[in-house]
């Protein structure tokens, strides 16, 4: 796990969580859902009762509509599986305007194309252009964090295969001249 709040919970009480997938303790329901089309999936979020209940307004599922978070909990896969019917009936774009639209928290799952042609990532400055010493002018992610006095730069691509082979042998491992170049008449640097 991950998250901060299962390190902390961790710490204070000794037990490892185990994998929770999409799930979440605290919000139900909470993952990803098949729509119509090849790959094409929802993630949703129902982040409180009034979500919860629009959400099963939406689905035609108003008998579901009292349930508290922990009665959800304890029911998360069958939701998931009602949740999926109407899901698999929808095309994405589709669903996820829906979703929104009764309050939940929706979005597309997006494959790398979907990222790399998403306007509000383009508009936040997610990607940038920088050079490559083999590839030529490539486009990168850039950094996730903006703060206002550190502005990040990306000043250039990632190295190329092996670029610091030497570095990481002689300053970090600490090799010599001569085992170094054992190391290379090995061939174990190619």
């Amino acid at each position: 796990a991950t998250s901060s709040r299962q390190r902390c919970g961790t710490a204070q009480n000794g037990v490892e969580p185990s994998r929770m997938g999409n799930d979440d303790d605290n919000v139900s329901p909470h993952g990803v859902y098949p729509t119509r089309g090849e790959d094409q999936w929802v993630a949703l979020a129902c982040e409180d009762d009034a979500a919860w209940a629009s959400l099963c307004t939406l689905l035609g599922r108003e008998d579901l509509a009292g349930m508290g978070l922990e009665r959800r909990l304890r029911a998360r896969r069958d939701l998931d599986d009602a949740i999926s019917l109407w899901t698999r009936s929808q095309q994405r774009d589709d669903a996820v305007a829906l979703l929104q639209a009764h309050g939940a928290a929706a979005h597309r799952v997006q494959g790398s194309a979907d990222c790399a042609s998403d306007p509000q990532l383009a508009h936040l400055g997610h990607f940038v252009v920088a050079e490559h010493p083999v590839h030529g002018t490539t486009t990168v992610e850039g950094p996730r964090s903006r703060l206002s006095r550190t502005p990040p730069k990306v000043a250039h691509a990632g190295p190329t295969i092996g670029q610091h082979s030497e570095d990481i042998l002689r300053e970090v491992l600490g090799y010599d001249d001569a085992r170094i170049t054992e190391i290379a008449m090995a061939e174990a640097l190619q």
